[in-house]
């Protein structure tokens, strides 16, 4: 998120525990009660000048400005937050599809190669292959009993 040169006041950059930089939404919350305070006298200026050709007053061109680049600040700091959210949502997903998915092969069949999650019948039970493998049902540690029926064991 890019930082103004100088400070527009030292309050807004400045967090409850005293460091330099505040978190965006702590920025926001202390511009908007900043602007809260000072919005209503820049109004009442410009309803005292209405149908009027008129200048702000430096006072009332600052708060302006002040304003304009508190809300460019706030735009930069709530893309980079959706930025981090998708990102962390992202990897969440690459991670959640690298898994291996549960699939049913049918009946086992010698000289296939089964991969990790799949399930075949073999001898009346459901196998569930703990990892990649060639080898019958229960005649290794790479397959797991997950339903025993007839002559399974």
């Amino acid at each position: 998120m890019p930082r103004l040169k100088k400070p527009i006041s030292k309050k807004l950059n400045r967090d409850d525990d005293g460091s330099t930089f505040a978190t965006p939404e702590r920025r926001w919350k202390d511009a908007c009660k900043f602007v809260n305070e000072v919005w209503p006298r820049v109004h009442e200026a410009h309803k005292k000048h209405e149908g009027q050709v008129w200048s702000y007053t430096d006072t009332e061109r600052r708060t302006i400005i002040f304003m304009m680049k508190l809300m460019v600040t706030h735009t930069y700091g709530v893309a980079h937050l959706q930025r981090e959210k998708r990102l962390a949502l992202e990897a969440r997903v690459a991670e959640l599809e690298a898994r291996p998915e549960l699939r049913h092969c049918g009946i086992w069949k010698p000289n296939t190669r089964y991969r990790e999650c799949n399930l075949t019948t073999h001898r009346g039970g459901l196998w569930l292959a703990k990892r990649a493998n060639r080898s019958r049902p229960g005649e290794s540690d790479a397959w797991a009993l997950i339903v025993k029926s007839g002559h399974a064991q």
